[in-house]
This record gives structure tokens, C-alpha cells and sequence, in this order.
């Protein structure tokens, strides 16, 4: 008896040891059925997430095109076809040449046009034609004149032949010389030349701005500097050092720039009828004068 009774408390200490009292402990693995039961129940939560997700989504995108409609709407009621804008920019440039006491004035003076080669002609002609297509664009038209142009030239031709339409172009055409033109207006005559030493601050409809009609790709200083004297004609430079900063780098980014303040016709005469419509010299000269000068403005420095 003795013997079995020992047997017995052995094997009550095993099972004991074997099977602990704290069922918490023990944790239960989990059927295949359980499991896939779960992974289903979490593709359920997923679809109904992603579900109201596209609700949300579909809402916004419906008011969003309402809207969308709502601006094609009164954009159409506003439309005009072709023909109309046409009309509409011939009536607003003839406004300008009937009654040009308010608007600005620009002039370009093409008796640069001997000093020129074929290649650089044409390069002005295309100029005059950016310029014109500038005009058309704006609210308030600029008078617009060219001086020193003969209608039997070459350069006349090329005009022509550059610019389809040049002849019924709404700008002032006249063979005259700057002086015998504006004889009477000789001081209101601003010359604009990147070699003058005095800067062009204010723009004034009194005033009459001239642009050299000159491409030079060999870039012959002062010859438009030079003719202002001669002829006694006031200069101005445009603000671009005042308005704008050199962008320094290191040296290798520096050779890319040559800090020339030579611009294109179109260019200089964009930023004068920008200046004049919003009266902002930094806008005006950081749009339209080339990157590859080297000049930024100072907001962006």
C-alpha cells in the first residue's frame, strides 16, 4: 500500500507541473477556420472603409463639376466668336490712333536699317511683329508708330513677308525722320539706350518712347547714344541694375551669364506698356529680360 500510494503522489506532482492552475497562461492556438474567419471579417471592414471613402470622393467631384459647369456657363454667356474678337481689338487700336491724348506712346526708328545685314533685318522684322501682337493683347492699346520706313525698301518687304497681314496692320506707317515727325514734340522725345547714363523712371502719356530699330549681332556700342547727341535728343536707360541684381555664383555658373543689358525691341517694349498698366518696374524687367543675362530680381535674391 505503501508503494501505490507513493506512485500516486508522484503522479498528481507531474500533472501538477504539466497543467498549471492560472488557465490565463495558457493560450489557445487559434483553428484554420478561426483564422481565415478573421481574415475575412477584416476584408469586410476594409470594403466598407474604402466604400464610404468613394462616397466622399464622389460628392466632392460632383460639386466640383456643378461648378465647373456653373464657370463654362457664364464664360459662354461672355463668348464671343472669332470674327467678334477681331472686331473688338480693330475698334479699341483705331480708339487709340482717333484720340491718343491718354494713351502711351511708342515709337521705333528704323534708320538703323543700312547698319544691318539680311539676317538681322529679318530678326527685326520679327520683332516689330511680336511687338505688334503684344498691342493687340493689351487693355489699353499703345500708339504704336514706325518712322524712317519706306514703303519701296527691302526691309519693307520683309515686314511683309515675315508678318503675314503687315499692310493692314492698325499702327502708324511713315517715311519721315524722328525730328520731322515729332518737330513740334522734340522734347517730349524720350530715346531709349542701354548706353545712356540716366535711368527711365516714370512712364507719362506726354512723353514719346523711341526704340533703335537695330539687331546687332556684332553689338556696336553707342551708336544709338551717339546719334542722340548728335541730333540733341534726351536718353534714358532702362532701370534694369536698380530694379534687378546680378546673380553670383560659383565660377563656372558665373561664365554662363554675361550681365548684358541689351535687349530685344519686343522685350523692351513689353516692359513699357507693363509698366505702364500696373505701374511695377520689377515685374516688368524680371519677365521679360533673358535669364541667361544673369539678372533676378531682388525679392528672389
Amino acid at each position: 500500500m505503501d508503494e501505490i500510494e507513493k506512485l500516486q503522489t508522484r503522479t498528481d506532482s507531474i500533472e501538477e507541473r504539466e497543467c498549471p492552475t492560472n488557465f490565463t497562461e495558457f493560450k489557445r492556438k487559434r483553428s484554420k477556420t478561426e483564422k481565415k474567419y478573421e481574415r475575412y471579417r477584416k476584408r469586410i471592414e476594409n470594403y466598407k472603409i474604402k466604400k464610404k471613402r468613394k462616397k466622399c470622393l464622389s460628392q466632392e467631384n460632383e460639386e466640383k463639376v456643378e461648378c465647373q459647369l456653373k464657370e463654362k456657363e457664364q464664360k459662354y454667356e461672355n463668348f464671343l466668336s472669332k470674327k467678334q474678337m477681331k472686331e473688338k481689338i480693330m475698334e479699341r487700336l483705331n480708339q487709340v490712333y482717333a484720340s491718343s491724348g491718354n494713351s502711351l506712346k511708342i515709337c521705333i526708328d528704323c534708320s538703323f536699317i543700312d547698319k544691318m545685314s539680311s539676317k538681322e533685318m529679318s530678326r527685326l522684322a520679327q520683332q516689330i511683329g511680336r511687338c505688334y501682337a503684344t498691342n493687340k493683347s493689351l487693355e489699353h492699346p499703345v500708339h504704336f508708330s514706325l518712322c524712317n520706313l519706306d514703303a519701296n525698301s527691302n526691309f519693307y518687304k520683309e515686314l511683309c513677308r515675315v508678318n503675314d497681314g503687315f499692310e493692314r496692320y492698325i499702327l502708324e506707317k511713315t517715311n519721315q525722320s524722328l525730328i520731322e515727325k515729332f518737330s513740334d514734340k522734340k522734347e517730349n522725345i524720350c530715346y531709349l539706350s542701354p548706353d545712356a547714363d540716366q535711368y527711365l523712371e516714370d512712364i507719362d502719356t506726354e512723353k514719346i518712347y523711341v526704340i533703335g530699330g537695330l539687331v546687332d549681332e556684332t553689338v556696336n556700342k553707342k551708336v544709338t547714344l551717339s546719334k542722340c547727341n548728335d541730333l540733341k535728343i534726351k536718353t534714358y536707360a532702362l532701370p534694369i541694375e536698380k530694379y534687378l541684381s546680378r546673380k553670383i555664383g560659383d565660377q563656372e555658373e558665373n561664365r554662363k551669364y554675361n550681365y548684358n543689358k541689351i535687349l530685344a525691341i519686343n522685350q523692351v517694349f513689353n516692359v513699357l506698356a507693363h509698366v505702364f498698366e500696373h505701374k511695377d518696374w520689377v515685374t516688368a524687367l524680371d519677365t521679360n529680360v533673358p535669364k541667361r543675362k544673369g539678372f533676378i530680381s531682388h525679392k528672389s535674391s
